[in-house]
């Protein structure tokens, strides 16, 4: 995968960033080493690496419990996501990304708590960017439930 991003950065391709998502387990999830070794490649090539920040291990596993008990509407889905999980994996991305010494841009940010660490981050000098979803942002799932 490093030889395929260095091809990629090439004027004649035209590519300047690279996406990892660390929820998705079983898709598109990797692991924090692998994450590490993407950015670790970024910042040696000049791109910009971008993240989808939830803690996929234990959205998974909240999932399958919520499966279990039934729990297959679209509640479901804020349920095995709480803001928590977002917040915490946009911290450690940020972390890795500050040792790595790469600069990050965290997309979908949807709750207060990640643009919280993305702040914290920023203060520190790391560069690091958000792309707040307003609708997450200003919203707390009680739409989901039937009234």
């Amino acid at each position: 995968i490093e030889r395929e991003m260095e091809q990629l950065v090439k004027p004649e391709y035209g590519i300047n960033s690279f996406k990892f998502f660390l929820a998705y387990m079983g898709m598109f999830m990797v692991r924090d080493e692998e994450f590490y070794q993407g950015m670790l490649t970024c910042s040696r090539i000049g791109a910009l690496a971008r993240v989808h920040a939830e803690n996929g291990s234990v959205i998974a596993e909240k999932s399958k419990t919520l499966l279990d008990q039934g729990i297959t509407g679209p509640e479901g889905h804020t349920q095995s996501r709480p803001e928590e999980l977002e917040a915490e994996a946009t911290n450690r991305a940020c972390v890795m990304a500050s040792q790595a010494n790469c600069p990050l841009y965290v997309v979908h940010v949807m709750s207060k708590g990640a643009a919280k660490a993305i702040a914290q981050h920023r203060q520190k000098g790391h560069i690091i960017f958000g792309e707040p979803i307003a609708a997450g942002l200003a919203v707390d799932g009680s739409h989901y439930y039937n009234k």
